[in-house]
């Protein structure tokens, strides 16, 4: 639910967003296609009060109208909260409270993800999964982001961060980290960027100037056109595919529909780094660039989830 500039721009962004999801889903080798809910709401003021609740239920109405085939959780822009309104008409949600038998806020478990893509990013640019002592720059302090720095600061990394809210600075300073713009923390010296705001922040000019090593953020998306994924390859910085990176929080959602086990759901975000590791050796093999190289392998993963289906 974020502001839109028309319903045209929610529509693409609604179509980019199930792509990825159906990507990684499938990368990640859960049994659930992909789609994604976009709510467009007016960009000349936030919705609240009354006017939030009837959008929500009016929401709740279309994917209770789909039977369960859809399922839903909360994303950029929404509240526990407003699940609890849409819970009033539709059960098909997830990312419900634990103390509801939920797996609650999914940032957490993204963050776990994400982490342990920057750990086998660095394992394989840098020789060394370890952060201690690498440079990480965090792009957007949201509840992801914020998660992301939180187990930075403790893995020994030196940290930088950005974020367009200043209040944010506080958890900079709380942390012991460097505080910069956002245009400036993407053409920082550092051994990885971590983009967790929204998408399309990669585009060419960006790419170029850009002095990382790795890229491995929860952001959607990243890319602003694919053809950068050829730029990134040839200045020798790894990407790692988002669709895959960011996969935690929709792995620990989808475990509510079977019943949720903590666990299990931590075991399976653990593997997001063998699933990059298989994605980099083979756009090595290929020569080619890791979005590419993903891509091919989500398809290739969906196939074979297709084909155990009776």
């Amino acid at each position: 639910m974020l502001p839109s500039r028309s319903l045209a721009d929610a529509v693409q962004d609604a179509l980019r967003l199930s792509r990825a999801m159906t990507y990684k889903a499938a990368a990640v080798r859960l049994r659930h296609g992909g789609a994604k809910c976009v709510v467009a709401a007016p960009s000349d003021a936030p919705l609240r009060g009354r006017r939030r609740r009837d959008t929500l239920l009016d929401v709740a109405d279309a994917v209770e109208e789909l039977g369960g085939r859809f399922v839903t959780g909360k994303d950029a822009g929404t509240t526990v909260r407003d699940f609890e309104v849409m819970a009033e008409r539709t059960p098909h949600l997830v990312g419900r409270p634990r103390t509801r038998g939920g797996s609650g806020d999914p940032s957490g478990s993204t963050a776990f993800g994400v982490m342990a893509a920057i750990e086998a990013s660095c394992e394989r640019v840098l020789g060394d999964a370890s952060l201690r002592d690498r440079r990480v720059a965090v792009l957007g302090l949201g509840k992801v982001g914020a998660h992301v720095a939180r187990r930075a600061t403790p893995a020994g990394a030196q940290l930088v961060v950005a974020d367009i809210d200043v209040a944010k600075r506080v958890l900079a300073e709380r942390l012991g980290a460097g505080w910069t713009t956002p245009a400036e923390l993407l053409a920082s010296d550092v051994d990885v960027l971590a983009p967790c705001a929204l998408g399309g922040v990669l585009d060419w000019p960006t790419a170029k100037r850009l002095r990382c090593r790795v890229i491995a953020g929860s952001a959607n998306n990243q890319l602003a056109e694919p053809r950068v994924a050829d730029l990134l390859r040839e200045r020798e910085i790894l990407w790692a595919p988002d669709f895959i990176v960011n996969a935690g929080g929709l792995i620990s959602v989808a475990s509510e529909l079977d019943g949720y086990a903590a666990q299990e759901a931590r075991q399976r975000t653990s593997a997001i780094a063998d699933a990059l590791r298989t994605v980099f050796a083979e756009a090595d093999q290929a020569a080619t660039n890791t979005l590419v190289a993903a891509e091919e392998y989500a398809r290739r993963q969906a196939g074979v989830l297709r084909a155990a289906v009776p």
